[in-house]
């Protein structure tokens, strides 16, 4: 829901979006409802499984290399050759990292009920995912000039760590360091070089949003309160946000 309400914002504010999900058919019905409000505007598909990121032995040793990212499934996901493959040639301004959802079954539960397999999905669904495609496109963001390039990270509360939520909590808190950190060598970046120019990554704002939980989502149905918001609240919170520089 969040997801689709963003990118209806991005479309409103003229820009093409490439929509990432797992599921043709749910993505689909979501790029005919978009069409449908943007007529003018392009919404492109990219199916990908988030939650089989492909493991550093199975990465190629060299980073360069490229190859088809589904070419070996029993491998996993190579998300930078997925990047190449479906996204390279696009002029791509903004970048917004929503992939996760924690573990469906249980939703909440004692660290040793779940799996290693849940465990090391839930890792690659919530943090390896963003972690590699924001590596991945940062290059050809820092490039835009002129105009520059927003990363917007979507996070939790949870960071803080919760119990019966660990895996979720550790992800999000891993999350949250690493696009503060990026932000963070941004202002580093903005330091004149010497020569009268500064450095192409003060170009990129990286902005890392904490929310809570909201309502009208499809496990949980009804109105908004001032506590448990509609998306629509959360992003009228921080999408108008960006440019202030600093972590929601």
């Amino acid at each position: 829901m969040l997801t689709t309400i963003l990118t209806l914002e991005l479309a409103t504010a003229g820009l093409n979006v490439v929509l990432h999900g797992r599921n043709t058919t749910k993505l689909e019905k979501v790029q005919a409802e978009l069409k449908k409000a943007h007529p003018v505007r392009s919404f492109r598909l990219l199916v990908a499984d988030a939650s089989l990121v492909r493991g550093a032995a199975n990465l190629p040793m060299n980073a360069d290399s490229g190859g088809d990212h589904d070419k070996d499934p029993l491998l996993g996901l190579d998300v930078k050759a997925m990047a190449k493959k479906e996204l390279d040639g696009l002029h791509i301004t903004v970048l917004v990292n929503n992939v996760g959802g924690g573990i469906k079954n249980p939703l909440m539960g004692d660290f040793l009920e779940y799996s290693h397999r849940q465990n090391a999905e839930a890792v690659s669904k919530e943090s390896l995912f963003a972690m590699h495609l924001t590596h991945a496109l940062l290059p050809q963001l820092r490039k835009n000039r002129p105009g520059g390039a927003l990363i917007i990270s979507v996070g939790s509360m949870a960071d803080v760590g919760m119990p019966l939520t660990a895996m979720y909590s550790a992800c999000k808190a891993f999350n949250k360091t690493l696009f503060e950190t990026l932000a963070l060598e941004d202002k580093l970046a903005r330091v004149n070089d010497g020569r009268g120019n500064e450095d192409e990554r003060s170009n990129v704002e990286i902005m890392h949003v904490r929310l809570g939980d909201v309502t009208d989502v499809s496990w949980r149905r009804g109105a908004g309160t001032l506590i448990m918001p509609t998306p629509e609240r959360r992003r009228a919170r921080f999408l108008p946000a960006s440019g202030a520089a600093r972590v929601l």
